[in-house]
């Protein structure tokens, strides 16, 4: 029996807590006997199938002594102590070009580290140094049983060109530049519609009238007296029902100054759907210029968004070129049949990245 204490959180809405879903439901698949503390990350809660709630209760159960692995997996800041266990792991993601100056005094005293890629795995390095510590690589997947090609979710009468793009209403997912570079470069009178699948901080609608608000005064801003289709969504789905939101897209688009991997990205792709990306992350561990459409970043500027994106930490990521943006939505827009084309390989390509492989790597691992 491989046995492993993970600390962690299953209860939340954020990707951290998605993530140690999916490989936590396929370790118990693998039989391993996990042993399972929560850890309280995020102000929100999601309400899980029951199915899956017991297996996690099952595991809230579980008792384990000093010589089981210890595994945490979050912020690495959340924990200030080490646990009194034999063999200490901690495994996290980081989205820019290193990890804040501060964090080197949380993670060092770890026995192992475990992360998505090398992207990630080279910061840790620069932090640790010389010590001969493990550093395990293991990937992310996506479930291609839940996320396949289907019937769409929304379909507009005069067969738009729908843009999609999903992510949290921060700066480091570049929607201001992704919009005022769809603001310009589309009049109200052309075929296309951006889809804008966000939240804020929560999911009030306030919250999101304000984001609403924010677009139009973008728009007015920037003396845009026509402005090409825009459609808010911020109502929370389902796996299933964001597998119909991809595929009601023709093309996925998200500019983010900065990715450790990017599930919205593989799961597009397991859909059949293309991607325009950065040319710089760690999702570059899975796009390519043959399953996607990739811009070169305009500079490398330090991160001006909030909390350890704030300029203080001396970290940078990558400023997208508006200019650049607009150049690839207007090829993608024009070229349906090389869109669909490369849509396919990004099908085939997402089928190599599953939670399976995921929870296997793990387990030799553990």
């Amino acid at each position: 029996m491989v046995d492993i204490k993970i600390e962690t959180t299953v209860l939340a809405p954020s990707g951290y807590s998605y993530v140690a879903r999916k490989l936590l439901l396929e370790l118990y698949k693998l039989g391993v006997d996990v042993h399972l503390i929560e850890r309280q990350m995020d102000r929100m809660r999601l309400d899980l199938p029951k199915e899956q709630l017991d297996i996690f209760k099952e595991m809230w159960k579980k008792e384990s002594d000093k010589s089981v692995p210890y595994l945490r997996y979050g912020t690495p800041v959340v924990w200030s102590t080490i646990p009194d266990h034999e063999r200490n792991m901690l495994m996290f993601v980081w989205e820019n070009d290193a990890l804040p100056p501060m964090w080197k005094h949380f993670i060092v005293p770890y026995d192992e580290y475990v992360t998505v890629n090398d992207f990630v795995g080279d910061m840790i390095k620069d932090v640790i140094g010389t010590a001969p510590k493990p550093i395990h690589i293991v990937p992310h997947g996506v479930d291609t049983n839940i996320f396949y090609p289907d019937k769409p979710m929304f379909k507009f009468d005069d067969n738009k060109f729908i843009f999609l793009a999903v992510g949290q209403w921060i700066k480091r997912k570049s929607f201001e530049e992704l919009l005022r570079a769809y603001f310009l470069e589309f009049k109200g009178n052309e075929d296309v519609v951006l889809l804008l699948k966000t939240y804020g901080n929560d999911n009030s609608f306030f919250t999101m009238k304000s984001i609403e608000n924010a677009i139009k005064r973008m728009s007015f801003d920037m003396g845009i007296k026509n402005p090409p289709h825009v459609v808010v969504i911020g109502q929370m789905f389902t796996e299933d029902g964001m597998r119909r939101l991809y595929n009601s897209a023709n093309c996925f688009i998200l500019p983010s100054k900065g990715e450790a991997w990017c599930l919205p990205y593989l799961q597009s792709m397991a859909c059949g759907i293309p991607v325009i990306a950065q040319k710089y992350g760690g999702h570059l561990t899975y796009l390519n210029s043959n399953n996607s459409f990739l811009i070169e970043p305009e500079t490398f500027a330090l991160s001006n968004g909030e909390g350890w994106y704030a300029p203080v930490q001396g970290l940078r990521w990558a400023v997208p070129s508006i200019d650049n943006i607009r150049k690839m939505m207007r090829y993608v827009y024009e070229h349906p049949v090389e869109c669909e084309r490369v849509g396919k390989r990004a099908l085939n390509d997402a089928r190599k990245w599953t939670w399976v492989n995921a929870a296997e790597k793990l387990k030799k691992i553990i």
